[in-house]
């Protein structure tokens, strides 16, 4: 499969949100529909597993009801269980050049991709299915980088406003200030630190995201200095 992506179309996209991206609230955060032309979003779509591939796995607690991630493969590591078309969508989402779109949207330097997909990979939601307010993991217990942001690219065709399925976003008051719906071809890129909760609204219909996410080297800060460990 080869995606045929237009990156300066995506730079001048993320040049044009750039500001918007910093002021959002309540934390840093871009919501761009159509990210994609329609033959590279029907490749990337076209490699979402189907609800009965090996490749699933169901958390289930009190906190994540209904939700299905990608499992670890052979070795502990996902990117066994990734068909070939979806191995190569990945590795250019995970790119410099995809990097270089984000740094341009964030203003954050240093990016790196996850090459373990840590939280990564695909996710499908069946009917009912929601996860409760959360902040994201801070750092990756493989490499030690400090996580910054988050994107989530969704799969999800013909999605009706009834639907449900929103992605909320929260104040440190945990307040709900903005709820996004998770229709066919919009991303979602943000940020990601202890300050930064969200959840996952229950559906009444199964859908499908690919999410991925960025690091940055962490920081190192003097003990007496309270400044925030994170950069930008």
């Amino acid at each position: 499969m080869t995606l045929s992506i237009d990156y300066d179309r995506l730079y001048a996209i993320a040049e044009a949100r750039r500001e918007a991206f910093k002021a959002a609230q309540p934390f840093p955060h871009a919501v761009i529909d159509d990210l994609f032309d329609a033959q590279t979003y029907a490749a990337i779509s076209g490699c979402f597993p189907s609800p009965s591939s090996s490749i699933w796995k169901k958390p289930e607690n009190e906190h994540t009801q209904g939700k299905y991630v990608t499992r670890r493969g052979d070795s502990d590591l996902k990117e066994r269980l990734f068909d070939e078309p979806a191995r190569r969508m990945f590795l250019e989402l995970n790119s410099s050049l995809f990097l270089r779109f984000l740094t341009i949207l964030s203003g954050i330097s240093g990016l790196v991709p996850d090459p373990y997909f840590a939280e990564g990979g695909f996710h499908c939601s069946e009917s009912g299915g929601h996860l409760d307010i959360h902040a994201d993991f801070s750092h990756h217990d493989q490499t030690g980088l400090e996580r910054r942001l988050n994107l989530l690219l969704y799969l999800n065709e013909a999605w009706g406003a009834d639907y449900g399925g929103e992605l909320s976003l929260y104040d440190t008051e945990l307040r709900p200030v903005c709820s996004i719906a998770p229709i066919a071809n919009r991303c979602v890129v943000f940020s990601a630190h202890d300050q930064c909760a969200d959840s996952k609204n229950p559906s009444n219909v199964r859908h499908a995201s690919s999410p991925t996410n960025a690091y940055i080297h962490p920081v190192a800060i003097p003990m007496n200095d309270h400044a925030s460990s994170t950069i930008g």
